[in-house]
């Protein structure tokens, strides 16, 4: 058995080579866009060449503000975090596009498998919504092999006047959680890519988005009871390194009675953990995931005659041998009516 190595650390799809195997990254980009209030959107876009490429940005203006972490490198970590408060709308996505070329000889068939880091999504209420106001977060990861869909996981928590409602596609075993906070399960995948030629090439494309948008303005105080709050558990890194696992646990949020402006969350690819006041709180270091793709030899054409000749060779003995001693029975049969064989009396 062959392997390449693609190293997903927090979704990344990177290479270590390893023969008979090459590969090529061809797209690596870390795009963001934010709308605070009333003034015009902004992009903010990082490509090839530049690798690693990262995105990250904290305007405000007023009571309106946004928070976006868009990152990753061709052999490294990389993740999504997009988040607002007041009049805002964010989004930010990181997506990276792989050729994988089998330069052995032979047919390989290919496995992909990969991790998903911890994440969560959350709307954070201050004033109670009113009207139009609302609040949405979401997350979505999408996989393809030459275009063709592998992998597609999405989720979307929006709150408004009527009630706060979660929706999930695809992959919809990530999520749990209820009310306005729901965390994305770390997992590992296994998908089968099928047979791959001699010189041929697959193309693994990777999208991990991040969304944050609401409209909600100060108020009058709005209690809010108690929440438990799970923090799956996860990796964190210090200089590229496994340094300690956080063990999944549980945060005791007290009652809020919040009057300024609400605000959304929605992140995956960064440790975190929750303060006692439902906030989120980042370790500033990237969770490690892995990933690779599998290349398991298959039988050649001629191999395949052989197996078929020898199949053919061992049916031909068996037959033989089934015929011998339907032969055997034959004759003792007739032997046994005409007597031959009878003990004396």
């Amino acid at each position: 058995m062959t392997t390449t190595r693609l190293r997903l650390f927090a979704y990344g799809l990177t290479v270590a080579l390893a023969a008979p195997v090459a590969a090529q990254v061809t797209t690596l980009d870390a795009a963001a866009s934010y709308k605070l209030g009333a003034a015009p959107t902004v992009n903010v876009q990082q490509s090839l060449p530049s690798d690693p490429v990262d995105v990250l940005t904290f305007p405000s203006a007023g009571n309106n503000s946004a928070g976006i972490h868009t990152y990753g490198s061709s052999s490294g970590s990389f993740g999504s975090r997009s988040s607002g408060a007041g009049i805002y709308n964010v989004n930010g996505s990181f997506h990276i596009v792989q050729t994988v070329t089998n330069t052995g000889s032979s047919t390989q068939l290919a496995t992909f498998n990969f991790d998903i880091s911890p994440g969560f999504i959350s709307n954070n209420l201050g004033a109670a919504l009113t009207g139009g106001q609302f609040l949405s977060a979401g997350l979505s990861f999408a996989i393809t092999r030459d275009g063709n869909p592998i992998y597609n996981s999405a989720a979307t928590l929006t709150t408004n006047s009527g009630g706060t409602t979660f929706t999930s596609s695809g992959d919809t075993s990530l999520y749990g959680g209820s009310g306005t906070y729901y965390f994305i399960n770390g997992v590992t995948k296994s998908i089968a890519l099928g047979l791959l030629g001699a010189g041929q090439s697959l193309v693994l494309d990777y999208t991990l988005s991040s969304f944050a948008n609401g409209n909600t303005v100060p108020g009058a105080p709005n209690p809010l009871g108690p929440q438990l709050l799970f923090v799956p558990g996860q990796f964190v890194l210090g200089n590229g390194v496994p340094v300690a696992f956080i063990n999944g646990h549980i945060v005791d949020v007290g009652p809020q009675n919040p009057s300024g402006v609400g605000g959304s969350h929605a992140s995956s690819g960064d440790p975190f953990d929750i303060n006692f006041t439902g906030n989120p709180v980042f370790s500033g270091i990237a969770a490690p995931t892995s990933a690779n793709v599998v290349l398991s030899a298959v039988p050649e054409a001629a191999t395949w005659a052989l197996m078929i000749a020898g199949f053919g060779a061992t049916g031909a003995t068996l037959r033989r041998r089934r015929a011998q001693a339907a032969t055997r029975r034959s004759s003792n049969a007739v032997a046994s009516l005409a007597g031959i064989g009878r003990p004396n009396r």
